[in-house]
């Protein structure tokens, strides 16, 4: 069942309640002195029923209130879990008649049923891809990881392991550069 309609039941359901009571209320009669007159001024004896009303009714409808403000901050409070509107381009995915260790790793991997044994097969599918220098298959295996903060690390992991594989041929032309230069 979908929580904003209980929400929603409850604040109704307690709503009536309050209605109910406002409705039957009956204010408490009051004190009398020895004499017989009343104890309360006449001012007293005017606003006792209407505050006792107003508070008794204000009483009811405090926990619909409550529940109304915490459903408006939870809705319109952006979360950190929501979903970017940013694209996710992802790297299709077919079995080769010859699938190598990596691609039938992640096939096991990916078919897991539990979500914490699964995140960590595919966190060791990712370590042997890049160890076996497959990392088309480590960022595949790595999108599909489901805890986010596993998948991003493992993401940095992937960049940081192909950007360590480019630097050497980056050092080597800016060297060739600088002996051309001299």
């Amino acid at each position: 069942m979908n929580a904003e309609l209980v929400t929603q039941i409850i604040i109704l359901a307690t709503a009536i309640v309050g209605l109910y009571k406002a409705a039957t209320f009956r204010p408490s009669k009051g004190e009398k002195n020895e004499e017989g007159a009343d104890q309360n001024s006449e001012l007293g004896r005017l606003l006792t029923p209407l505050l006792g009303f107003v508070g008794y009714f204000g009483f009811m409808l405090a926990f619909p209130a409550f529940i109304w403000v915490f459903t408006w901050i939870t809705t319109n409070i952006p979360s950190s879990t929501s979903k970017s509107t940013e694209p996710v381009y992802e790297i299709s995915f077919q079995v080769k008649e010859e699938p190598s260790n990596s691609e039938l790793m992640f096939l096991a991997a990916t078919n897991i049923p539990y979500s914490s044994e699964k995140n960590d097969s595919l966190v060791r599918v990712v370590k042997y891809a890049l160890e076996h220098n497959e990392p088309k298959i480590a960022v595949i295996a790595a999108n599909s990881i489901p805890y986010s903060s596993e998948k991003k690390e493992q993401l940095v992991k992937i960049i940081s392991f192909i950007e360590g594989q480019s630097k050497p041929n980056v050092m080597l032309n800016s060297d060739a550069q600088h002996e051309r230069a001299h």
